[in-house]
C-alpha cells in the first residue's frame, strides 16, 4: 500500500514526494496496464519542476526551460501551471 511506504514521503516536506511516487512499483504496475493518465502525470512533473526551477530562475525563464524540455509551447506550460 502506498500510504504504508515511508520512502515516498520526504523528511523535510510532509507532502508526497512526486518523484519517488512515480518510481514506486505500484505506479509502474498501473502505468504498464494503462491505468494512469500519462498527460496528468507529465503535468504533475512539470508543476514540481517549476517549483524547483523558481528557486534559481525567474518565472519566465522557468517556463521557457520547461517548454523546451517537454516540447510544449510557453502558453501550454502556463496553462498547466496556472489554469488547471
Amino acid at each position: 500500500m502506498l500510504s504504508d511506504d515511508p520512502d515516498i514521503f520526504s523528511d523535510s516536506d510532509p507532502d508526497l514526494d512526486l518523484y519517488k511516487l512515480l518510481q514506486h512499483p505500484v505506479t509502474q504496475h498501473l502505468k504498464e496496464r494503462h491505468l494512469l493518465n500519462e498527460t496528468r502525470l507529465r503535468n504533475l512533473k512539470i508543476k514540481g519542476e517549476y517549483q524547483n526551477l523558481r528557486k534559481f530562475h525567474n518565472a519566465m525563464d522557468a517556463k521557457f526551460i520547461l517548454s523546451e524540455k517537454y516540447f510544449l509551447s510557453y502558453d501550454t506550460i502556463e496553462g498547466i501551471l496556472f489554469r488547471r
